[in-house]
Formats: C-alpha cells, sequence, structure tokens
C-alpha cells in the first residue's frame, strides 16, 4: 500500500470517529490490502467490540506511529488528551480540507446530446491539480479543447461530475452554457 493511500485511510477513519493511536493501526494492519473504507470500518467496529489489541507487529508499529507522527507534523490530525494516556486522534480543518481536495477517480457516463455545451474554467494556479482533473474528465466525455479553458462538445454534463465539482468547490470558477443556435459554431461540430 502506497504511503499517501495509508494516510488517506488513516484521516477518513479518524475524520469519522475519536479513536485511540492503537485502535487505528491494529485495524489497518490486520485489514488485507487494498481494503475499502467500508471493511476498515467494519473491522474496527470488530475491534471495539473486544478484540485483543497485542498482537501488533513492533516493526509494523513503528510505521504506523511514524506515518501518525508525520500526519500530527503537518497539522492534519491533532492528538486530545485522555485519561489513560493513549489520547484520541481528531482530524483537523486542514485534515478535513486534504481529504477533500483528493480528486474523483471515476468515470462519468456518457451521454449524447443534440445542445452543444461550452465548459469555460478559470481554476487558480494553486489548485492546478483540480484543473488537470477537470481537463482529463472534459477528455473523457468527448469535449475538445479550444483553449486550455474553454472546452466544446455535445455531451449532456452528468450530475455526478456536477456534484463533483461542488465538493471540490469549483463551481465558482466553471461557466457551463448551452447553446441552442449554432452561429459560428457550426463548423466545430
Amino acid at each position: 500500500m502506497k504511503r499517501k493511500e495509508l494516510a488517506q485511510k488513516v484521516l477518513e477513519l479518524i475524520g469519522g470517529t475519536a479513536m485511540t493511536v492503537a485502535d487505528i493501526i491494529a485495524t489497518i494492519i490486520e485489514s488485507p490490502y487494498g481494503s475499502s473504507y467500508g471493511m476498515l470500518a467494519r473491522n474496527l467496529a470488530y475491534r471495539e467490540r473486544g478484540r485483543n489489541r497485542k498482537e501488533i507487529g513492533a516493526m509494523l508499529q513503528k510505521r504506523l506511529y511514524d506515518l501518525i507522527y508525520r500526519l500530527r507534523r503537518d497539522g492534519l490530525i491533532e492528538k486530545k488528551p485522555k485519561r489513560d494516556s493513549r489520547g484520541l486522534l481528531l482530524l483537523t480543518r486542514r485534515g478535513k480540507e486534504w481529504i477533500s481536495a483528493i480528486l474523483p477517480q471515476k468515470t462519468y457516463a456518457k451521454q449524447e446530446d443534440t445542445t452543444i455545451k461550452i465548459v469555460m474554467f478559470d481554476v487558480p494556479e494553486v489548485q492546478k491539480r483540480k484543473r488537470a482533473w477537470l481537463r482529463r474528465v472534459l477528455r473523457d466525455l468527448d469535449f475538445r479543447m479550444l483553449q486550455k479553458s474553454v472546452w466544446v462538445g455535445k455531451a449532456k454534463i452528468p450530475q455526478d461530475l456536477l456534484h463533483d465539482l461542488h465538493k471540490l468547490d469549483l463551481l465558482d470558477h466553471v461557466e457551463i452554457v448551452a447553446v441552442t443556435k449554432t452561429g459560428s459554431l457550426r463548423h466545430l461540430m
């Protein structure tokens, strides 16, 4: 499992509930490679019902403690004191932003339409990963580039894409126009 994927899973687990470091480590170590968030959550729930917490390998434990240390150092999680000195890990505001900045890796269903759509966007440079993601999505939907930030196509804009644009906080940077009278755009289609 790549370090970034592991960090993402840890942040998602912490975001759902406050838990101890030992619970997180044991759950991730004992879950099969590539486990989904749902499987990790089920394993954690099972662990919380009394599963033995002492079967953690020293090497893997150190790696995960190092990861948690880096997540704390980077301000993505914080440790809240608890009576029994283990502490609780909670996601910080920055950690929540980091999770929300993770780009969707799904493909959107293509649906042909008779209306020409023009998608224009002006995504700031600090969000260049989101801009590249949007270009890839438009290319996958069979839109053609007129300029780097102006794309044209005859596909319906999937509702999932609009939801993801909202989730990524890109709606203020994207304009979608439907052209009902083609005029000079006729030669493009």
